[in-house]
């Protein structure tokens, strides 16, 4: 009887003390704990490839590249923490199989410096030319995404005890609708697109637990 007691009591206070030891850990065990505060990298880019349909009905397919750097970060929206606005050159190839378009310009992008957002904005403006019945005319070109930003790189830059730079550049990845206005530099003639553009590659990296500039 006596030995079932003190078994009973054992049972009931190594579970407390393994917890308080948990509580207290200090030394170098603490460096097991990873960070989770993100940090950009002072240049970001990333590609896509890109569907959609054209005003006049027609599929169109396309790759693209954008890179960007933060050029500032606020509180507030689109972010519940830290928000950025970002600036960097984009530049794309497209067909709708009846032409082909080569685009490229600025891009202006806000978004979350972290998880915990409502989305990431693009507006991307530039020129290009556009084969339409195997004559080449230039253009002017706008579009905006909506959509999620995913770049594991702002969460490796500690070891989990000390501050590491970030990368210098950082490969991100994308998945985001998007809304194009082409038109001719007199404005005379204009046609639009609709369509979604994703990195391959988030795919093999993405996580939802940590979307930046995410819908999560």
């Amino acid at each position: 009887m006596r030995s079932a007691f003190l078994v009973a009591a054992l049972a009931m206070f190594a579970p407390a003390q393994a917890r308080a030891q948990e509580i207290q850990i200090t030394g170098p065990l603490r460096c097991c704990a990873v960070r989770q505060t993100p940090q950009p990298s002072p240049f970001e880019w990333t590609n896509w490839v890109a569907g959609g349909v054209t005003s006049e009905a027609r599929a169109l397919v396309g790759v693209g590249l954008e890179g960007s750097t933060a050029v500032a970060s606020y509180l507030g929206f689109p972010s519940r923490k830290t928000a950025e606005l970002r600036l960097g050159p984009w530049a794309q190839g497209s067909t709708d199989f009846a032409g082909a378009a080569l685009e490229g310009g600025l891009g202006l992008g806000l978004g979350s410096v972290g998880t915990a957002s409502f989305g990431a904005f693009g507006l991307r403006l530039g020129a290009g030319a556009r084969s339409i019945a195997h004559e080449n005319h230039a253009e002017l070109v706008a579009t905006l995404t909506y959509g999620v930003r995913w770049l594991p790189g702002r969460y490796q830059a500690w070891d989990g005890c000390h501050d590491l730079p970030p990368a210098r550049v950082a490969f991100g990845s994308v998945a985001r609708g998007f809304v194009t206005l082409r038109a001719d530099p007199d404005l005379a003639r204009a046609s639009g697109i609709v369509g979604v553009e994703v990195t391959p590659a988030l795919f093999h990296s993405y996580d939802p637990r940590r979307i930046v500039g995410g819908a999560f």
